[in-house]
Parts: structure tokens; C-alpha cells; sequence
């Protein structure tokens, strides 16, 4: 099964505004984050998480890259949860490792409540991955949301192919092969990769455009939106 990756002249609509291929630059400016403040100013907020997961059909996973050092990146990912209501902000994820099969890969998903939270790291975490080291590839990668540090499952055997997702109890819920969504080796469910814009005031960025399993549940969609995140850092 070949992987599809959708550019500017894809016109699926179901979550976004138009989209148009550019040309990677690379790391961005220093003022990128005051940017992304005025990108995401007018999108609606939530204060219940869990309500906004239980509506939702999909999602969209917006890219930034940041540099910390001269040998380490920091990538964010700014988090939309598509339902009946639109298009909501809801989750930012950062993660931060000059290796990805280093010990020093760390991400979380933080819960963005208002506008002065897109621009600061003090924002509650919803959700964070935790491994204990070694090869990115052959290593169970546990998923614990706050603020009790409950185990919803782990993703295994990550590559920029795919992984295999399973619940708390070790229990195989979905395999993504080439960015399909599969469940008893049925698609269920997809991910698109697309430069492109969400409105009239963002501009185009590399953005994964998740689409939901039929059926599944708030934990199984934190997994899938950081497996998404995985894949990306294993792709890099």
C-alpha cells in the first residue's frame, strides 16, 4: 500500500479552508510566537476538554518549528478538534530532542484555555507520552493524562509508516499503515498531510488532518493525535 501525501490541489474542505503548496523555509523567526497569537486569536475556546473530545469527528494538527540550540529543536503542534460546533483551538503539544532515538525526547499536550495561553508553557498539561529510553522503534510508548497520571495505552513500533495502538489493558484498538487508520485490518479512519491554511487569518502550514475512527473514545483519540505527532518526529 503506497502512502498518498495531498497537496495544494487537493480541494477536501471537511476541516479547513483552501490550501496551497509552498516551499519549506525551515526554522522560523524568533517572533514567531507573538505571530501565532494573532494567527489563532479568533478561533473559539473550550473549558471542558473531554466534552469538546466526545463531539468530535476529526482533528487538525498544525506544525511549528522552533530552534532552542544550535543542535535541538523544539516542534509545537497547535491542536483543532473539528465537531458540529466548528472549529475549536483546544490543544498545543510541544516536544523537544535533538535525536529521536535519544532519552531526550519529551512531549505533552497542554490544554489551551484563552488567547494568552498560545504564547506560554504555563497552561495545564492534559496529557503526556513517557518511554523509558533506547530505540524509538522496538519501545512501548505510554500515554498518562492528568491530573492523575492514568494510563489510557501506549503506541508501539513507531516509524514514519506507522505504529500500532493499544488501550490500558493492552489491547489492540488500531495499526496506522501509510496513514490509514485500520481496525481488523479494515480503514476506519485516516490521516492526511497537506500544507495549508484554516481561515482567513492563518497562514499555510504543514498540518496533519486527522479523521476519527467511527466509535472511538476520548483516550483513543489523545492517543491517535500523539501517535500523529510521532510519526512526524520520525519522519524528520
Amino acid at each position: 500500500m503506497k502512502r498518498e501525501t495531498t497537496t495544494g490541489n487537493d480541494t477536501n474542505t471537511n476541516l479547513s479552508g483552501p490550501q496551497t503548496t509552498i516551499k519549506q523555509k525551515g526554522l522560523i523567526d524568533p517572533s514567531g510566537m507573538m505571530k501565532t497569537m494573532v494567527q489563532y486569536k479568533n478561533f473559539q475556546f473550550c473549558e471542558n476538554p473531554n466534552e469538546e473530545l466526545t463531539l468530535s469527528t476529526g482533528a487538525l494538527i498544525r506544525k511549528q518549528v522552533d530552534t532552542v540550540s544550535g543542535s535541538e529543536a523544539l516542534n509545537k503542534y497547535f491542536i483543532f478538534l473539528q465537531s458540529k460546533n466548528g472549529l475549536r483551538f483546544v490543544f498545543k503539544g510541544e516536544s523537544a530532542s535533538n535525536n529521536i532515538s535519544s532519552r531526550g525526547l519529551k512531549m505533552n499536550i497542554m490544554h489551551i484555555r484563552s488567547k494568552n495561553e498560545e504564547i506560554t508553557s504555563i497552561c495545564p498539561v492534559y496529557a503526556r507520552v513517557n518511554y523509558s529510553g533506547g530505540c524509538l522503534c522496538c519501545k512501548h510508548w505510554k500515554i498518562n493524562t492528568e491530573p492523575y497520571q492514568s494510563l489510557i495505552g501506549d503506541i508501539r513500533g513507531i516509524s514514519e509508516n506507522g505504529c500500532e495502538i493499544y488501550d490500558d489493558r493492552k489491547n489492540e484498538l488500531y495499526k496506522i499503515e501509510e496513514f490509514n487508520i485500520l481496525k481488523n485490518e479494515q480503514t476506519v479512519g485516516n490521516i492526511n498531510k497537506k500544507n495549508m491554511s484554516i481561515g482567513n487569518n492563518t497562514p499555510i502550514a504543514e498540518t496533519y488532518q486527522l479523521s476519527f475512527p467511527s466509535g472511538a473514545t476520548n483516550e483513543s483519540k489523545i492517543i491517535l493525535i500523539f501517535a500523529t505527532m510521532l510519526i512526524d518526529h520520525k519522519t524528520i
